[in-house]
């Protein structure tokens, strides 16, 4: 491409030429970036259209479009946690069980093995770590008193 000549050699009449070809090229720019933001508008305007239509057909508001085959039954989640036990009671209700029928203040193994003989079931490997933490969410709460200095628990 040959390089334009220096814009001192150029004549008002030239530069003028120019200038105006310039201009219009940059309308013509101008208007296809407004028809290419009108297309996308239209666009836009059918993904929602189309997103709408999903939304009600998933929620039994609306038609689908088309037959859509029956998806395959889902198996059931696998449940996490320890297994549902014959003996329904939280390990609070426990614990609060353990101590008022001990009518002592208890060490935190001594509650564990109370709870464990008392019929609570669990499959935890960290089971003294629940029973320290639970231990000191009662206290929090008021139900059980703690001694600091015999580090026993009582229900308050």
């Amino acid at each position: 491409m040959a390089r334009a000549p220096a814009i001192s050699k150029l004549s008002i009449s030239e530069i003028q030429k120019m200038l105006n070809k310039r201009l219009n090229q940059l309308r013509a720019l101008q208007e296809q970036i407004e028809s290419t933001l009108a297309q996308l508008g239209q666009i836009e305007q059918q993904a929602t259209e189309e997103i709408r239509q999903e939304l009600r057909a998933v929620q039994g508001d609306g038609e689908r479009r088309g037959p859509r085959a029956a998806a395959p039954a889902a198996a059931p989640p696998k449940r996490r946690g320890r297994p549902p036990q014959a003996e329904a009671g939280s390990l609070r209700e426990y614990i609060l069980k353990v101590l008022r029928d001990a009518g002592r203040p208890m060490r935190p193994k001594e509650v564990e093995q109370a709870v464990l003989d008392a019929g609570y079931k669990t499959t935890s490997q960290r089971f003294s770590v629940i029973v320290n933490q639970t231990l000191t969410k009662l206290v929090e709460s008021g139900q059980v008193k703690r001694d600091p200095n015999t580090r026993t628990y009582a229900a308050a």
